[in-house]
């Protein structure tokens, strides 16, 4: 399922709730109506979630991943931000600017224009047939986290990549296959114990050339439910480079 993108800054509160009204009701004349229940719909909860002064980069996530779902037409999983931990504990995972923070094994790694949201990664293989980047995180026992990247071929072509969030109380790791297009691929852990852990992204093959990465996230997930658009985001421009957005989410 998609999930979604862990924007820069959190939504405005209080964050409106309500629950879709299921009544069918007919006025009369004389002042009273009629009711009857809907038994066609289920009992879903909305959530009127409101931006503001996102950034450009906020902007352009947003609005690719409203694509990435088909113009709201697919389901995906959003983390009610007030029960929940939406923090990017990844540093730097979107690659907007450079690559500081992380470490590289036989590989140069660059920020290029071109990303999944912005700028992206682009990891160039030196040598061996395993070329990895990675960077620190701190995680907290008893707590559930959600890790997720976007990856795409370059110039090596479609290559399969291995990752994982590896550390005292976590080894959690899964494998892929990249395309031409961006892909979405995460996964969902528990953490045992508290410290530092190492997230790690690993093309495992030989090929010469080029892969592509861009948002690399590690957030909680202990409250995430499954969600479509209800409505689009709707965008305010407030200044140069900043906006105002809102939209509405149904319960799937």
């Amino acid at each position: 399922m998609y999930v979604f993108p862990t924007l820069s800054i959190p939504p405005v509160y209080p964050l409106e709730e309500s629950y879709e009204d299921l009544t069918i009701r007919t006025g009369y004349e004389a002042g009273y109506d009629h009711t009857r229940p809907r038994y066609t719909t289920a009992f879903r909860k909305t959530y009127n979630v409101k931006y503001t002064h996102i950034n450009q980069y906020d902007k352009i996530l947003l609005s690719s991943f409203v694509t990435y779902v088909d113009e709201g037409l697919s389901t995906f999983t959003w983390a009610n931000p007030t029960k929940n931990n939406v923090v990017n504990l990844v540093t730097n995972g979107g690659f907007n600017v450079n690559t500081d923070g992380w470490g590289i094994n036989n590989c140069t790694v660059a920020s290029i224009v071109g990303g999944f949201s912005g700028n992206c990664a682009e990891v160039t293989r030196v040598q061996s047939t395993e070329q990895i980047i990675d960077r620190n995180i701190t995680l907290e026992a008893s707590k559930r986290y959600r890790y997720s990247l976007y990856a795409k071929s370059g110039s090596a072509g479609d290559c399969p990549v291995y990752t994982h969030v590896n550390g005292s109380g976590v080894y959690s790791w899964f494998t892929f296959n990249t395309f031409s297009t961006w892909n979405l691929n995460t996964i969902v852990f528990d953490c045992t114990v508290s410290g530092t852990h190492n997230v790690a992204i690993d093309k495992i093959n030989d090929l010469s050339g080029t892969i592509l990465f861009d948002e690399v996230s590690v957030t909680e997930a202990t409250s995430e439910v499954g969600v479509r658009f209800a409505t689009l985001p709707k965008y305010s421009y407030i200044k140069k480079g900043y906006w105002d957005c809102d939209f509405t989410l149904t319960e799937a």
